[in-house]
C-alpha cells in the first residue's frame, strides 16, 4: 500500500502515509531502545523524517516500514556517536581555569605534570592528540586538519595515548 502511495503520490504525501502508519509504533520501540540514552525518540523521529523528505527519489524504497527504521537507527548511531565525542573532549582551558580557582597544590602540580608529559610527546602525536581529545574532532577531521592520512592519525594517537600510559596518566 504505502510502496503504491510512492509511486503515485508525491513525497510528502508519502511520508504523511509513513507518519500515519508507522510513527507510533516506532515511537514506542525507540522508547524501549533509547530507555537508558540522553536521545529522546522524538527527536530521532523527527529526524529520519526529514532524512526522507530530503531523498530524492522515495520510489527506490521497496519496505517503507524497514527503511523508516533503518534511517531511525541511523541517526541514533550518529547522534551516540556525536556525543561520546564531546564527552571525550579535554578542555585545557577549563582545567587551567579550575587550578586557578581552587589553588590547590596538588592541582598545581597534577597540571604541571601532564603539562610536562604533553610536552614530551612527538610535535606530530601532541597535535593529533589535542585535536581528537580536546577539540573532539573525528579522525577524518583531524586528519584534513593537520594535512595526514586517516592511517597516520590513528597511528598517531595510538602512539601518543601508548606513551600516557607507559606514564602513568591512563
Amino acid at each position: 500500500m504505502l510502496k503504491a502511495l510512492s509511486r503515485k503520490n508525491t513525497k510528502e504525501n508519502f511520508t504523511e502515509a509513513l507518519s500515519k502508519h508507522y510513527k507510533l509504533e516506532l515511537k514506542r520501540h525507540l522508547a524501549r531502545r533509547l530507555r537508558h540514552s540522553s536521545l529522546e525518540p522524538d527527536d530521532v523521529i523527527q529526524e529520519a523524517f526529514l532524512r526522507l523528505i530530503r531523498m530524492s527519489n522515495t520510489d527506490m524504497i521497496e519496505n517503507p516500514r524497514a527503511y523508516l527504521y533503518k534511517v531511525s537507527f541511523s541517526v541514533i548511531h550518529e547522534l551516540e556517536m556525536k556525543h561520546s565525542r564531546e564527552r571525550r573532549r579535554v578542555d585545557l582551558g577549563a582545567i587551567d581555569e579550575a587550578v586557578a580557582e581552587t589553588g590547590s597544590i596538588d592541582c598545581i602540580e597534577y597540571l604541571s605534570s601532564l603539562k610536562a608529559l604533553l610536552r614530551k610527546l612527538p610535535k606530530k602525536q601532541y597535535h593529533v592528540l589535542m585535536a581528537i581529545k580536546g577539540d573532539g574532532k573525528t579522525y577524518e577531521e583531524a586528519a584534513r586538519e593537520l594535512n595526514l592520512t586517516h592511517q597516520m592519525v590513528k597511528k598517531y594517537l595510538f602512539l601518543a595515548l601508548q606513551h600516557c600510559r607507559a606514564n602513568g596518566w591512563l
